[in-house]
Parts: structure tokens; sequence; C-alpha cells
């Protein structure tokens, strides 16, 4: 997926990612994340945000991998190059979680499984590139939408599922949408009182009687 050393020119980027503190672990976590992310949803699938950082696997590699590089950082004082060629096999191995799938994946199918083509794996940079345009979109309202769409349709609330997708990428729809339920709903409660008050009027006619 990519080596200790790409990582680390990428996370590196940041200029308030210093290696060994905690925003450069927290830079690393995102861009793993954003790689495995587009790793999956090439297949279809979502790769849920929370399960991934809380992965223990996911967890120990990262804190392991800021530790060590500040601890090199601080060795070759901020000298990169030479640092990258005393420890060129260390920085040379690659960290790839794909294998924890079971652990941390959930299937919740974001579109229809592409059908199987012959292509050649994306060259590094273009997955780096697509990684940090996942990580600029994708935002924590899109998540819930889209887990809500999902529990929708497992409850067999289809109904539900539709309406929430047809109406969050289209703000003019939603608000008729919400016009139309405050009629309706002032509509419903207008006839049970008038259903009730005549049956109350009945009700004394024949009291009266």
């Amino acid at each position: 997926m990519i080596t200790r050393g790409e990582l680390f020119e990428e996370v590196k980027k940041n200029p308030k990612a210093y290696p060994g503190k905690t925003q450069f672990g927290l830079e690393a976590l995102k861009i793993l994340y954003a790689l495995h992310h587009s790793y999956f949803e090439s297949q279809g699938l979502f790769l849920n945000e929370d399960n991934f950082n809380a992965n223990q696997v996911v967890i120990k590699t990262v804190k392991s991998f800021n530790k060590s590089c500040g601890e090199r950082w601080k060795e070759f004082k901020c000298t990169k190059k030479a640092m990258f060629k005393k420890y060129e096999d260390w920085f040379n191995v690659t960290l790839d979680f794909t294998d924890e799938k079971e652990n941390f994946f959930q299937p919740i199918m974001v579109q229809e499984p592409p059908k199987p083509v012959a292509c050649q794996p994306k060259p590094l940079s273009a997955k780096l590139k697509e990684a940090k345009r996942i990580r600029e979109n994708v935002s924590s309202d899109e998540v819930l939408i889209l887990a809500t769409t999902q529990a929708f349709r497992k409850g067999k609330k289809s109904a539900s599922a539709f309406v929430l997708q047809a109406i969050k990428d289209d703000e003019d729809l939603a608000v008729q949408m919400r016009h139309y339920i405050k009629d309706y709903k002032e509509m419903e409660e207008k006839a049970f009182w008038q259903r009730n008050t005549r049956s109350d009027l009945k009700k004394e006619e024949e009291d009266s009687e």
C-alpha cells in the first residue's frame, strides 16, 4: 500500500507534523485511512473511519512508526537524507492493513460493485492524490447520511431510505418536502379535532334527548 519512507515524506508535507509528536501520528493515520478507503471504495465497499482508527493493529503500527521516526529524526538532527540512508531497510517496509479487513471493515455498499476489468494498479502518486481528495471531501455528515440510509434499508424502510437519498443533495427538494410534511401534519391534526368535535356534539344531542 505505502512504504514507511513514502508515508514519512507525505506526513512531513504538513509543516505542523514533527516526527515523534502527536500531530505527526494523527497525520500518518489520516493518510493510511485515505489510502485504504480508496482501495475498498474501488471495490464498491465503504470503510468506516472510526473502525479503522480503532483497530489495534493500526494503532500499534502508527504509534511505533511515529516513535521510531521521532528517534531517527532526532538522531540525525533533522537530516532526512542521512537518516534514510542508514535505515533504508526499515523505511522500505510496506504498511498494508488489507489483511485486517474482517476486523475493521463494514460491508456497506456504496453502489453496485463494478464489473471486473483488466487494469493496471494505480501508481503511488495517483493513490496519494486520491487519498488527499478523500481526506478533504469525505465529511462526517456524508458518513452519517450513508449509515442512516443503510440502516433504513436493513430495517425494511425503503421509502424512508429513498426520500433521504433523494433530498441529501437537493436543498430545494428538501425544503418542499419539509413544507409538505408540515402541511400534511396540520391537515391531519385539523381533521382529528373536527372528528372529535362532531362526536362530542352528537353525544351532547343524544344526552339532551
